[in-house]
């Protein structure tokens, strides 16, 4: 399969909190300088615009997001037995600009950063359902 994401991803073991009507726990999958993958145990509305905190090394970094897409899917539980089901989002950030990119390259996407396999970013992210535009 071809890869139409525009900035490459690093994958994350990285656990994260997420508020949305109830606070819920999700898991960043992967994330770029354009947005990143979660996986949650509640649904996120695609078109929903959402506030995301993602932790870096000077601080919790906030940005804005889009929900582009949610869907239902079979992951391995936590315990390694079975499966369970779970939703996985794609956010997209909004209005990142040269600094925040800059956070996001060394933090998550450069040649040692600790956040790729093997050494995942300990930390949260907070996720909060807004109404912006």
């Amino acid at each position: 399969m071809n890869e139409r994401r525009r900035e490459r991803r690093a994958l994350l073991q990285t656990e994260v909190n997420a508020r949305t009507r109830s606070t819920s726990t999700v898991r960043i999958l992967d994330i770029s300088t354009t947005g990143m993958g979660v996986q949650c145990t509640e649904p996120l509305p695609p078109n929903k615009n959402i506030i995301v905190w993602v932790p870096t090394a000077s601080g919790d970094l906030k940005l804005r997001a889009n929900v582009r897409r949610c869907r239902l899917e079979m992951a391995p539980s936590g315990n390694g037995n079975g499966s369970s089901l779970v939703y996985r989002a794609g956010l997209e950030f909004r209005d990142v600009d040269d600094m925040i990119r800059k956070i996001l390259l060394e933090t998550y996407l450069e040649p040692g950063a600790p956040s790729v396999p093997g050494g995942p970013v300990t930390g949260s992210i907070g996720l909060s359902m807004t109404n912006t535009a």
